[in-house]
C-alpha cells in the first residue's frame, strides 16, 4: 500500500472516530444556556475593556430559557522588566492581564479572578516593543473572554 492510501485511510479513521464518539466543539452549541443581560466595566483600561466587550457581547440577548447575568468587570493589565542584562537595560518583560468578573443573576453572586501572563524579549525598536505588547494584551484579553464564556456555560 503506498503512502497516499495510508494518509487517506488514516483520515477516514479519525473522521469516523471523531464522528462516532460524539465530539463537539464546544462554542458550536446553538443552544446556550446563559445570556448576559449588561456588561458593566468598573475600571478605565480601554484596551482590555474593548476586546472583552467585543467577544461578550454576542451573548446579550433576550433568551427567556437560560440563565441572565449582569456582569461588573475589573480589568488590569501590568507591563514589568523580568530581567535585565550588565548594562541595566531590559531584555525580558513580562504582561498580564487580570480580570475580576462578578456574575448577578436573580439567585446568586458569582465571583471569578481571571489571570494570564506571557513573557517577551525586548526589542531595540521602541514602536515594534509597543506593537508586541498591544498584541500580547490583546491575545491574553481574547484568552480571558473564551474563559469567562466557558465558565458562565458550566455554571
Amino acid at each position: 500500500m503506498n503512502i497516499k492510501k495510508k494518509i487517506g485511510l488514516f483520515y477516514i479513521y479519525i473522521f469516523i472516530l471523531l464522528n462516532a464518539c460524539g465530539y463537539q466543539p464546544i462554542y458550536s452549541k446553538k443552544e446556550l444556556n446563559f445570556n448576559i443581560d449588561s456588561i458593566s466595566f468598573v475600571s478605565l483600561d480601554l484596551q482590555v475593556n474593548k476586546i472583552l466587550n467585543q467577544k461578550l457581547k454576542k451573548y446579550i440577548n433576550s433568551d427567556d430559557n437560560s440563565i441572565s447575568y449582569n456582569l461588573t468587570i475589573d480589568a488590569k493589565k501590568s507591563l514589568n522588566v523580568v530581567s535585565r542584562d550588565s548594562k541595566g537595560q531590559a531584555q525580558t518583560y513580562k504582561a498580564e492581564v487580570t480580570v475580576s468578573l462578578t456574575a448577578k443573576n436573580d439567585n446568586q453572586v458569582i465571583k471569578k479572578d481571571f489571570i494570564m501572563s506571557n513573557n517577551y524579549n525586548s526589542e531595540s525598536s521602541v514602536t515594534r516593543l509597543k506593537e508586541i505588547e498591544n498584541k500580547i494584551i490583546n491575545n491574553l484579553s481574547s484568552i480571558i473572554a473564551d474563559q469567562i464564556v466557558l465558565f458562565l456555560m458550566n455554571e
